[in-house]
């Protein structure tokens, strides 16, 4: 069955291609569009809020003055000291402190806020193209929300929390199931299943990035590992196919060379390997 495999016509594979080429080109013109109306909602809130710090920063300008000028009319009409006039002036000396104090904050944070504008425009700018099989009536999402979900699963997955992390990968799958990094969160999820050696499961994960997906970014790692657990569950024509159609569709993949040293492997061995050859194939 192997051989048969290995026989496949170049035709059909690229046919293959151009349709897959095809179907991202269009899933990235619908992501241009959307990026395109999100960034115009997005600016004309910051500009918005922009003005409006603009605004209060200046109000707190004249109102500064307004005191200054104040001040400077009652230390002129003081002709000698007086002790009740000098804790007022001392009591309009704070205020006038707190208030500079005030204004700075505000002039510092109005600069945060443009520097916030300019890094949301680069950010927009050179965003990657669109890493899901969405359409144009996707769902908003939160995108705040949507990241701090996704960083504390990915967190929880690298420390080795598996069972939290499986929980918020797929709360993440639930709430955000269109969004830029739902393929990466059932890639780990798929990730979480086979390091628990759970295989059936982790091949059900890879199969849905491979199906819903086709992200040619993530796809060979997901077939690759795909191919993996069908071999850690003795599936060895299910996996060398798997194999065969990720040398044939991604040659350039960093995980190529690990598939054509696995497929070697594979055809080190008779078509119908003993048990005991099926089960150092896995080891």
């Amino acid at each position: 069955m192997l051989a048969a495999l290995v026989g496949t016509s170049a035709a059909s594979a690229a046919s293959k291609e151009i349709i897959t080429l095809q179907r991202e080109m269009s899933m990235l013109l619908v992501e241009v569009r959307q990026l395109k109306s999100q960034y115009g909602e997005r600016m004309a809130v910051l500009e918005e809020l922009t003005k409006q710090n603009l605004e209060v920063a200046n109000r707190m300008n004249q109102a500064m003055a307004v005191l200054e000028r104040q001040l400077a009319k009652q230390s002129e009409s003081l002709e000698r000291p007086v002790s009740s006039m000098s804790t007022r002036v001392e009591n309009v000396s704070n205020d006038f402190r707190n208030l500079r104090a005030a204004v700075e904050a505000i002039n510092t944070r109005l600069s945060r806020v443009q520097q916030d504008v300019e890094d949301i425009k680069s950010h927009l700018t050179t965003l990657p193209p669109p890493s899901f099989e969405g359409d144009e009536t996707a769902s908003a999402v939160d995108p705040s929300s949507a990241s701090t979900l996704f960083d504390a699963a990915l967190g929880d997955f690298h420390r080795g929390n598996y069972e939290l992390s499986k929980v918020q990968f797929n709360d993440y799958l639930r709430d955000y199931g269109r969004s830029l990094r739902a393929v990466e969160a059932q890639y780990y999820l798929g990730a979480i299943a086979y390091s628990e050696q759970d295989y059936l499961e982790a091949t059900r994960n890879f199969d849905l990035v491979l199906e819903r997906y086709q992200v040619a970014s993530i796809t060979p790692d997901a077939q690759y590992k795909k191919a993996m657990s069908l071999m850690k569950l003795n599936r060895l024509d299910e996996a060398g196919a798997e194999l065969q159609s990720l040398v044939e569709r991604f040659p350039n993949s960093t995980v190529t060379p690990n598939a054509e040293a696995q497929l070697e492997e594979l055809r080190s061995f008779d078509q119908k390997p003993s048990p005991t050859r099926r089960s150092s194939l896995t080891n």
